[in-house]
């Protein structure tokens, strides 16, 4: 003869689903805290435990706002990888006419040409290779200026005068300085 288990009710299976997720719940905050109170002792070569963190690194845009209103700004001398040229895309450039600018395909092409008013990219090139790109908010510093924007410019000749800001569009320019 077999016996025959009763089935739990509803309520009771319920019961225990809900006591199961209570001990997964209080399994991952137990171990949240663990984690973040653990010692790392070779975690940061000359951090003590509680020191002060050191300040964030300036970001390319945020050095290029810090140019006064007529300084010259050389661009050699931010970015400091080796670069032949840098050409400025600014909004509603298509891949193609990138393409067809600098003589060879660029991967990030999707990336770097933008409907976004507001955006431009700086590539810095060596060769056929981009060897940095930055996007740029144009309200950080605006290069989107003749002839900056129509051509390469050569890394001598990568030299910005800082201008104010303009009451129509907002932005402060920054136009090649002649030679």
């Amino acid at each position: 003869m077999t016996v025959v288990q009763p089935r739990p009710s509803r309520a009771n299976r319920a019961m225990r689903r809900l006591r199961m997720w209570v001990v997964v719940v209080l399994a991952l905050l137990g171990a949240k805290y663990w984690w973040q109170n653990r010692e790392v002792p070779y975690a940061q070569p000359g951090v003590t435990k509680g020191a002060a963190p050191s300040a964030p690194a300036l970001t390319f845009g945020d050095r290029i706002a810090a140019v006064p209103d007529g300084a010259v700004l050389d661009l050699a001398e931010l970015q400091a990888d080796a670069w032949d040229a840098v050409h400025v895309i600014g909004p509603y450039a298509s891949a193609e006419s990138l393409q067809q600018r600098l003589g060879f395909a660029v991967p990030m092409a999707s990336a770097v040409c933008t409907t976004d008013e507001g955006r431009q990219s700086l590539l810095f090139v060596r060769g056929t290779e981009v060897v940095a790109w930055h996007a740029l908010p144009r309200s950080r510093g605006d290069f989107c200026r003749p002839p900056a924007n129509e051509r390469g410019v050569a890394r001598a000749e990568a030299r910005f005068v800082a201008t104010k800001a303009t009451a129509v569009g907002g932005w402060r320019t920054f136009e090649l300085q002649p030679r």
